[in-house]
Parts: C-alpha cells; structure tokens; sequence
C-alpha cells in the first residue's frame, strides 16, 4: 500500500494527547493519527451501510441492491486497512 502526506492541524490539546498515546504505546504520532482515521472510516462506512439496510427494511421496494453489494464490499475493503 502506497501512502501520502496530508497536512492536519490539530488543537494543542489533541496533540499532546496523541503523542502520550503514541509514547505509551512506542509508535509514532503519525500511526495514531492514521489507525485512529482508519477507525473512523470504517465506523461511517458501518453507519451507511446500517442505514440501507434499515432503509430496506422500511421500504424494501425501493432498496437499491447493486449499492448495497458496493457498500458491503467497500466496507470490508476498509477494514483491511
């Protein structure tokens, strides 16, 4: 996996949060920045795929399937990060 860098500005006090964190656990700030995104991405993308589903469940005539089966798999996707 190819990576990037993009700038963040973080209020002091997250900051200094990260790096206790990132020295309590002997990793870089920069690894709990990115696994704490990671963890992010794949809530929302449980959130979305929870509200299909629930949008399914109240009107299963207008459920799109093909979009289901893409957010199932960019899900699990996401989770192999």
């Amino acid at each position: 996996m190819s990576t990037i860098s993009i700038p963040v500005r973080l209020d002091e006090e997250i900051a200094e949060a990260v790096k206790q964190i990132a020295k309590r656990h002997n990793v870089s700030a920069n690894r709990i920045c990115a696994d704490a995104i990671a963890e992010y991405l794949k809530a929302e993308k449980a959130r979305e795929w929870r509200a299909g589903f629930e949008a399914m469940a109240n009107d299963p005539e207008s459920c799109d399937v093909s979009y289901m089966n893409a957010a199932a798999q960019e899900a699990f996707d996401i989770a192999d990060i």
